[in-house]
């Protein structure tokens, strides 16, 4: 193979794995646009673990819903004068990070797929969510209900939305090579 056809399939190649869609729209529950509704794809490909954060902040989880890969690390730093007590149950095994002061921090590893209730023990007034799943494609609506699943690799997926109040919806999408998939979701409880 020549030098400039190794230069045109490596050029083939490289935009070939550069194609990519977007998914976006609004999610309403009751016909109302909602916030904090976790909105995932899945479909071909492996998930990356990340590092994450959600922050204690007035009495209140910072974000109330988060989605990480399966395999990620979720840091709770403590930013209140209060000392808190991060607690949930996640598979069915209970995990307690104890009570920790303002300024420190716990970390977890989430291993498996499932959904975590976050609570502290002091404060029963904070709660939060962390939905883990294997996929690397995922958002969480905003106050207007909009979300937005940038960069996803054409093809056929299940895009799953989530609500706390237990609504949800499922759809099958087909992800455009390019452009954005527009797809409004309802959330419906079950």
């Amino acid at each position: 193979m020549t030098t400039r056809n190794l230069a045109c399939f490596a050029a083939l190649s490289i935009a070939s794995l550069a194609k990519a869609g977007d998914v976006a729209g609004t999610v309403t529950l009751n016909g109302k646009a909602v916030a904090n509704v976790a909105v995932t794809l899945e479909g071909p490909g492996t998930s990356r673990a990340l590092n994450r954060r959600m922050d204690q902040r007035e009495r209140t989880f910072v974000p109330h819903v988060m989605v990480v890969p399966v395999g990620s690390s979720v840091t709770f730093p403590n930013s209140d004068t209060l000392h808190h007590n991060v607690y949930f149950t996640f598979n069915e095994k209970v995990v307690d990070l104890g009570t920790y002061a303002r300024g420190q921090s716990k970390t977890y590893k989430f291993d498996k797929p499932g959904l975590a209730r976050m609570l502290c023990r002091i404060h029963s007034e904070m709660s939060a969510f962390i939905l883990v799943v294997e996929t690397n494609h995922y958002d969480v609506s905003a106050k207007n209900g909009t979300y937005k699943i940038e960069k996803v690799p054409p093809g056929t997926y299940t895009l799953k939305a989530w609500h706390e109040s237990g609504a949800v919806a499922t759809h099958k999408v087909e992800v455009p090579a390019t452009g954005v998939l527009k797809l409004d979701l309802e959330v419906r409880k079950r």
